[in-house]
């Protein structure tokens, strides 16, 4: 019987990974888990301490001690779970874990291999896959790159009541926004681009922003006249109802949660054809998805955006909530989960 579950993650920030992470533990507390987080190392103002401090969510730091570590493995109780997320904690958990048999399960987020170490940690990370009792992988290209046995498991958002999205800004002039990493797997050089080709169109009433912090820097020369760098966002929800459309311009991915909410605050997504994105966005179906990661191709998909009537925005939009209440809400995650831990 599992008695607790140990989320384990070393995170310096608040992406992806640690978004998913916070809707893992409330989930499981709603279904009346004993769940709690438990950090490698504490980083000075991570807004994941307060994600969790809002949710009742308690969590502890290891200092990133192997020592400490240990000392924690040895005195869990029976029906302890560790679940690992990210290639540190990945690796770290899987192998101690292995010394003293705790089950440990693992979710492998990244899309990207990354450069230099963290490449070499990622592959590590895929490598001892078969020491974890359960391995998840949020996409099926990041599942091929896993030993053994594994599960896709779909990212999730916290299920909405109302069975329609509003949608009162869709027929207004393009406000597009890019949120996440700026990484050059993200592609933030080439949401850039696209706000220039509007530009050079001649749409010049198109607003384009950009939410995140990261490696990719731009000088403000460099930015076209409609678009802007807004800087890191820690809480997304009170984004959507400025903008009509979600830009993901990435390279690569795995199963972004960015896009997840943008299809259920009803914001059109256009992206590029990474990762799992197209299993769910299907062009003028469930949001419009491009031909290729370049800049001409998503230009291409904001111009038919911009033939579409308000009608067909509205069913796009429409179909792209409720596919994400059904399969993005939770529910089938737990099941997973619960099946998971148990095992």
């Amino acid at each position: 019987m599992v008695t607790q579950i140990y989320h384990l993650v070393d995170s310096s920030n608040y992406a992806g990974i640690e978004s998913s992470l916070v809707n893992h533990c409330r989930l499981l507390q709603q279904a009346g888990k004993q769940v709690s987080c438990i950090f490698w190392r504490e980083y000075p103002e991570n807004v994941l301490h307060d994600k969790l401090t809002q949710h009742n969510i308690p969590y502890q730091f290891m200092q990133a001690s192997v020592q400490e570590f240990c000392d924690f493995l040895k005195q869990l109780p029976v029906g302890a779970v560790i679940h690992t997320h990210g290639y540190k904690a990945g690796i770290l958990g899987k192998l101690f874990c292995a010394v003293y048999k705790v089950k440990c399960v693992s979710t492998y987020h990244a899309g990207e291999w990354g450069q230099g170490w963290v490449k070499l940690y990622n592959a590590v990370d895929c490598a001892l896959a078969p020491l974890a009792a359960h391995n998840f992988a949020v996409s099926a290209n990041i599942q091929n790159r896993l030993p053994g046995k594994s599960e896709l498991f779909a990212n999730f958002v916290m299920s909405q009541s109302s069975s329609e999205v509003s949608t009162q800004v869709l027929n207004s002039e393009i406000k597009a926004c890019f949120i996440g990493r700026l990484s050059h797997e993200k592609g933030p050089d080439i949401f850039v681009q696209v706000a220039k080709n509007l530009q050079q169109l001649g749409f010049n009433q198109c607003q384009f922003d950009m939410y995140g912090a990261g490696a990719v820097h731009f000088a403000q020369e460099q930015l076209p006249q409609n678009c802007q760098i807004k800087g890191f966002c820690s809480n997304t929800e009170k984004l959507w109802a400025q903008y009509n459309v979600l830009i993901i311009s990435s390279r690569a991915e795995g199963l972004p949660m960015v896009a997840i909410e943008a299809m259920l605050h009803g914001c059109m997504v256009i992206c590029t054809p990474v990762g799992q994105l197209p299993h769910i966005i299907q062009s003028n179906q469930t949001g419009l998805l491009a031909k290729s990661t370049d800049a001409e191709a998503l230009t291409d998909c904001l111009q038919l955006y911009m033939q579409l009537s308000e009608t067909e925005k509205k069913t796009i939009v429409q179909n792209a909530y409720e596919l994400a209440s059904e399969i993005f809400s939770g529910k089938q995650q737990l099941k997973q989960l619960l099946k998971a831990y148990s095992k």
